[in-house]
């Protein structure tokens, strides 16, 4: 993938990732409200919901990052950290994002799934390390 791609996946999910704030914080209450979540539930879940747009605005500050380092230190290896960046982020927010309006055994399956999803963006991170490194 060309460090123009990644940026543009970058860009596009740092958009998604402003748009689903907004609505955590403007909309989600309300829905919570409406499938009947106590006051804990629902607050648990936001938090949930908090968490998910942070990492998902953490991920794409590295995938903008990777593609300007894959730029300026052309490598291979850059690929791999942007798409188990990618791919983790996708795991790991949208795990969190599921868990947000989950319910019973589907809550335990996809909470054992987020540290597939961290796991690869350490990995991503532990790439760029190298790869910068050895450029």
């Amino acid at each position: 993938m060309t460090p123009k791609n990644c940026f543009t996946i970058a860009a596009i999910l740092g958009a998604v990732g402003i748009a689903l704030g907004a609505f955590g914080a403007h909309g989600l209450p309300d829905v919570l409200v409406s499938l009947g979540q106590s006051d804990a539930v629902a607050g648990e879940r936001m938090t949930l919901f908090e968490t998910a747009v942070r990492y998902q605005m953490y991920a794409t500050l590295a995938l903008l990052a990777f593609a300007l380092a894959a730029d300026r230190w052309p490598s291979g290896r850059w690929r791999w950290a942007h798409a188990m960046m990618l791919a983790g982020g996708i795991i790991f927010c949208g795990v969190l994002y599921g868990l947000v309006f989950a319910e019973g055994p589907l809550r335990a399956v996809l909470g054992a799934s987020a540290p597939i999803g961290g796991s690869l963006m350490i990995a991503s991170w532990i790439t760029a390390a190298y790869t910068s490194w050895r450029s």
